[in-house]
């Protein structure tokens, strides 16, 4: 019987199928870890930014009033100055309700505006930052705001600040915080102190944390490439291995069937010698038992011709 031997056949559907399933949950680890970490960093972010800002800008519109009223603006430029450098807010000012700039952290901007921001309405909303003195409120306003400035544009593509939008940062397309308090003497309001806050933090931690997701997917599409190989190796081995030993089993069956053939060959032909022998006897011992017929016959015969041969002498 002839023997053919079980292949061993690379488990590629498995492997295929593993990887598969393993890309798509990396892809859906990336994107939920992009997604809740987005939202719940810029909401803090946000929140962090109105709870120094708001105490901040109280703090700035005491000094404000002290400064006004005792003509002493130095130490208001220098507080302005000194946040201005420690990076928390981007811009502060102090002006009358008529616009007419009191004090400004940035002198190049001051003489630009020419001594009143009402000179450039699109860079300062005046209804905007006017808005404790036209509601009198005696607290801070924190509120977006448009910065028109082309240092501070926004760093994405229409498509993705519409999605950002959509899912992350409902105020991503408005590129700054305006924080504005009224300022009182005497009991009237003269004007207010403002700070222009960017949200550069938001997109430059939106940006890196994109870095970072990404390369995230990367590390788990190479660990599912890893995982899924490894898995269909095991795999493969492990059916070698049963294989070997079904081949190994077909192998001692078959030479065990052999062997058994041969047994019953060697008992048939053994059966049929002896078969043969006693036929051999038996045709012997016919031949025998004739010939001894055939002589017994012969003798009578002789005999009896000897007798005819005596009764015709006699006669």
């Amino acid at each position: 019987m002839s023997e053919k031997k079980i292949k061993n056949v690379v488990p590629v559907g498995i492997f295929l199928i593993d990887l598969f399933i393993l890309l798509l949950l990396s892809a859906a680890i990336s994107f939920a870890y992009f997604y809740f970490e987005a939202r719940n960093r810029t909401a803090e972010i946000e929140k962090y930014t109105r709870s120094y800002s708001i105490p901040l800008i109280e703090a700035f519109a005491n000094v404000a009033e002290l400064s006004y009223k005792d003509n002493d603006l130095d130490k208001l430029k220098r507080l302005f100055r000194e946040k201005i450098k420690a990076n928390i807010i981007d811009e502060a000012f102090f002006v009358l309700s008529n616009g007419k700039i009191i004090v400004h952290s940035d002198s190049v901007i001051e003489k630009e505006l020419k001594g009143n921001i009402a000179t450039d309405e699109f860079a300062y909303n005046t209804d905007l930052i006017m808005l404790p003195i036209w509601t009198k409120v005696n607290h801070a306003q924190f509120m977006d705001y448009h910065i028109y400035n082309p240092n501070k544009k926004i760093p994405f593509k229409k498509d993705v600040i519409r999605l950002l939008k959509q899912y992350i940062y409902a105020k991503i397309d408005v590129s700054g915080w305006l924080v504005t308090r009224a300022v009182y003497v005497k009991g009237k309001s003269i004007g207010c102190v403002s700070f222009i806050i960017s949200k550069d933090r938001i997109y430059k931690f939106l940006l890196e944390h994109y870095n970072i997701c990404v390369k995230l997917a990367i590390v788990l599409a190479i660990l599912s490439f890893i995982i899924s190989f490894t898995v269909s190796v095991i795999i493969f081995i492990r059916y070698r291995s049963i294989n070997k030993r079904k081949y190994l089993s077909m192998i001692k069956d078959n030479n065990s069937s052999k062997e058994n053939t041969q047994e019953i060959i060697k008992e048939d032909i053994s059966e049929s010698i002896y078969v043969m022998d006693n036929n051999e006897i038996k045709i012997k011992e016919a031949i025998k038992i004739k010939n001894d017929t055939a002589k017994d016959e012969l003798t009578l015969s002789g005999k009896e011709k000897i007798k005819d041969a005596i009764l015709f002498k006699e006669k």
